[in-house]
């Protein structure tokens, strides 16, 4: 994928969620994203549809990300799914700011090579029945999402609204049947580790190739280092290479702020409401 892009010299190529959507069904075998594997094209095409289309309104930018979570997680409850990386391929056109049909068309070629793995695999043959995502799960989901934009615009940094792999692990926690601190800050120094591995080598290295062959690499032995299985994590060093320069340079703290915050907001959420 990156090195087509850098062929191509059409940085819209490079889709990061893939990263996630693949060590996730590919390695991880996530049980809740391989159950139906033709879902694994479909709906993450559907969303990446949905946050063009968002993308083209003339309305605020922060309020389209809020827009785009919104028919997201509708998408994912109409199809009683539970595959985080829908958000990452909804999210991402409004973070590139991307115009062209081929964002749409990348998406769906890149998510059904995905799916033909998972089918080739035959590791969903065996998954047993994924309970579908509760109406009170979503709509804390939304509110705390609402939190986080209207936090973003007090302290005036808009760009900050849409951290697409936060989001994506945001939703498999919630859906988690519990969590705790300790799964918490581990969870929160992979993201911002991650984001600012890719920061650091895309600074150093030109080449888009050249920044994935490294950054993939590192960020595995980052999470084995704090032993978490987070797929999210490898999205963060290649949306290093495609954020625009307004946000590049704050991407690490970005992340981190985002990750405390909506990842902390869902560890108080299990601690009153499930745990």
């Amino acid at each position: 994928m990156v090195a087509m892009a850098q062929l191509l010299h059409n940085i819209e190529v490079i889709l990061p969620e893939i990263a996630a959507l693949t060590s996730g069904t590919w390695i991880y075998h996530k049980r809740d994203w391989i159950k139906y594997p033709l879902f694994v094209w479909i709906v993450p095409t559907i969303t990446s549809a949905i946050g063009f289309t968002i993308n083209q309104l003339k309305i605020f930018y922060a309020w389209k990300v809020l827009l785009a979570v919104i028919l997201i997680i509708s998408i994912l409850k109409i199809f009683n799914s539970c595959l985080a990386p829908s958000f990452a391929t909804g999210l991402l056109p409004l973070v590139i700011d991307a115009h062209s049909w081929t964002f749409i068309v990348v998406t769906g070629t890149l998510t059904f090579i995905v799916m033909l793995g998972v089918y080739v695999m035959n590791e969903h043959t065996s998954q047993l029945e994924i309970p579908s995502m509760q109406f009170h799960k979503m709509f804390f989901y939304i509110l705390i999402t609402l939190a986080w934009i209207l936090i973003i615009l007090v302290f005036n940094q808009p760009h900050m609204a849409a951290i697409p792999p936060v989001f994506v692990a945001l939703f498999g926690i919630i859906n988690q049947s519990t969590y705790n601190f300790n799964s918490y800050y581990r969870h929160v120094l992979s993201l911002a580790g991650a984001a600012t591995i890719g920061t650091i080598v895309h600074i150093l290295v030109a080449s888009w190739l050249g920044t994935a062959v490294i950054t993939l690499p590192l960020v595995f032995i980052w999470l084995r280092l704090w032993k978490v299985k987070l797929p999210a994590a490898y999205t963060l060093p290649l949306l290093a290479i495609v954020l625009p320069r307004s946000m590049f340079n704050m991407f690490p703290i970005s992340t981190l702020c985002a990750s405390t915050f909506l990842l902390g907001m869902a560890l108080i959420y299990h601690k009153i409401c499930i745990d």
